[in-house]
């Protein structure tokens, strides 16, 4: 599994379900008092609702990324990566700590170009954590370049990759492991 994110087994953990690989993570995640999570609007409900709980109990707050309305026909992948880093530059504030998008999103189909994302954060004053719900890429598409730039890259493995259910893993940057508790 580790082979086919690119990263080390070292930063590689199996779950129960991509929901597990995304959110006992993130609640390890150093969060301040006013921070905000940037969460698209093509999240699954899992997801949304742990982050919801988050901001509740650690004073956060959550703002929507857009990305529902772009569609990815054809050769307009690069107009995707576009219109997505266009969007992150107006979504994202100061006080951002997180962004949580999905790779391929499960309501629309559309691939998010993850490394890019991944490029834009690091260049933020804050440096938000990426958190990428991989249920519908692993197995799917190629994941090798994506995994290793996300903070969070949680899959599970019964979907495209043909696997039980009850099985998933999640990928963790080395920034994951050593600022915060996962």
């Amino acid at each position: 599994l580790a082979k086919i994110c690119g990263i080390t087994p070292k930063r590689l953990a199996l779950t129960e379900n991509v929901t597990s690989g995304c959110v006992l993570p993130l609640w390890g995640l150093p969060f301040s008092p006013g921070d905000h999570l940037l969460v698209s609007d093509c999240e699954h409900p899992g997801v949304v609702s742990a982050c919801i709980e988050l901001a509740r109990r650690k004073h956060l707050f959550i703002d929507i990324l857009p990305v529902e309305h772009l569609r990815d026909g054809g050769n307009q992948k690069e107009h995707t990566k576009q219109k997505v880093l266009e969007l992150l530059e107006v979504r994202l504030k100061p006080n951002t700590k997180l962004v949580v998008i999905s790779h391929l999103l499960w309501n629309t189909g559309q691939i998010m170009p993850i490394s890019a994302i991944a490029d834009e954060l690091k260049d933020h004053p804050n440096k938000p954590f990426l958190l990428v719900d991989a249920a519908q890429s692993f197995g799917q598409i190629s994941v090798s370049k994506a995994a290793p730039k996300a903070d969070i890259y949680a899959f599970t493995g019964h979907k495209w990759a043909c696997g039980p259910e009850g099985l998933g893993a999640v990928c963790v940057s080395e920034r994951v492991l050593e600022e915060s508790n996962p």
